[in-house]
């Protein structure tokens, strides 16, 4: 086992699972080589029929961490996360996707990046596309625009980028989805909740993992013209309008955890959204700044 600085952190690394025997080994294998690994890892297992669960089962027997394996709610992906969420101990976060594969540094950069944060605070690092063989594809850096209103319309923390320091883990287990109002991308609500509560992201241009695409990924890389065709699609065709309230709708069970000043932005924004007409215009204005997509979308009424 390598050894750990005694002054870091507990970190538990999340690992949502479901029929991923194809990529998993290769995912596995490669947080045992963190040159930092974790405390503890935790795999949820929402309901697998190839194997996945011994995969993790033969794994543990050798990994230089604790393993856990818990079975999943059957609920979906979101729900299989908040139960992860809510098994998790106190201390750092990382979520981990069964099909990618970490670069060897990636936990270490992010203990040093926020070692010196006392709100809480999200690390985001720059990704590396690749095909389902791990050819590489091209670069995602990190975001360059963060906060709050931001939050609001996209997504700049995807959970594979993104690792919680102990206070921002603290947050997200007090104020966790409910079953009622569960968001369809979980990594978007952390991300608004973070900095919705007055924390905030560093970023890194160093990449931490090898992001794969194999043709079943939920949304993708945003990389190419076909993955902005489909972006374009989901926006148009009513289901981001969908993911949005979603989105809004979990937020406003954590209100309680926002700084006044948000909790005003995100009524404003959902007025408006409620509003329709010409009303709508600004809501394209409040966050999707310079998104011209988003802004065509809300004078469309496809929000």
């Amino acid at each position: 086992m390598r050894a750990r600085a005694r002054n870091n952190p507990v970190l538990t690394v999340l690992l949502p699972l479901r029929n991923g025997a194809r990529f998993l080994p290769e995912q596995l294998h490669s947080l045992a080589r963190q040159s930092l690994p974790p405390h503890h890892l935790i795999v949820s297992d929402d309901g697998s029929s190839d194997g996945s669960p011994d995969i993790v089962s033969d794994f543990a027997r050798t990994a230089p961490f604790a393993v856990t394996l818990m079975q999943g709610p059957r609920l979906g992906l979101a729900h299989n996360v908040c139960a992860l969420i809510r098994a998790a101990p106190s201390g750092m976060l990382a979520f981990c996707d069964q099909d990618d594969v970490w670069l060897p540094d990636r936990l270490a950069q992010a203990q040093v990046a926020l070692a010196s944060a006392a709100r809480p605070a999200l690390h985001v690092s720059a990704r590396i596309v690749t095909n389902a063989a791990l050819d590489h594809r091209g670069y995602l850096p990190p975001p360059r625009t963060t906060g709050f209103a931001n939050a609001l319309v996209q997504n700049a923390a995807p959970a594979n980028a993104t690792v919680l320091n102990a206070a921002a883990g603290e947050l997200l287990r007090r104020m966790a989805p409910k079953a009622g109002h569960m968001p369809y991308f979980p990594d978007w609500f952390i991300y608004a909740l973070v900095t919705g509560a007055g924390g905030h992201v560093r970023t890194d241009p160093r990449a931490g993992l090898l992001y794969r695409q194999h043709g079943a990924n939920v949304l993708g890389a945003a990389l190419g013209p076909r993955a902005a065709l489909h972006r374009a699609r989901c926006l148009f065709n009513g289901r981001y309008g969908g993911w949005l309230r979603a989105h809004l709708a979990a937020l406003d069970d954590a209100r309680a955890a926002l700084t006044p000043r948000a909790r005003a932005q995100l009524d404003a924004f959902r007025a408006t959204l409620d509003a329709g007409g010409p009303a709508r215009l600004a809501a394209a204005r409040h966050g999707m700044g310079q998104n011209t997509l988003l802004r065509i979308a809300a004078r469309l009424g496809c929000l």
